[in-house]
């Protein structure tokens, strides 16, 4: 069997437009939003703490002050950014 060895992109010099940068802001969003829409149409809302109960800390609008100021990122907004400097680096 092979052994399978990841070899991402050095994005580390890539510097993202403000253009992208406010695109990629509104395709997180969106993200967010298509998996709020699916966990809530499965019972999920939001509470304290992630658990089995279906309660989730993240079932809130994307960016909210709140997440903010307790110092979480909004979801989606770093595996959106990695994405977009690999397609800048590529010159696509």
């Amino acid at each position: 069997m092979n052994t399978y060895t990841p070899q991402p992109l050095d994005t580390s010099a890539v510097t993202l437009p403000p253009t992208l940068t406010a695109l990629m802001e509104k395709l997180a969003e969106n993200t967010h939003d298509v998996w709020a829409v699916t966990r809530i149409a499965e019972g999920w809302t939001y509470g304290p703490n992630r658990d089995d109960a279906k309660q989730h800390t993240c079932l809130v609008p994307y960016g909210r002050p709140a997440r903010e100021r307790r110092g979480l990122r909004p979801p989606h907004r770093g595996r959106d950014a990695e994405g977009d400097r690999g397609v800048v680096k590529q010159n696509c």
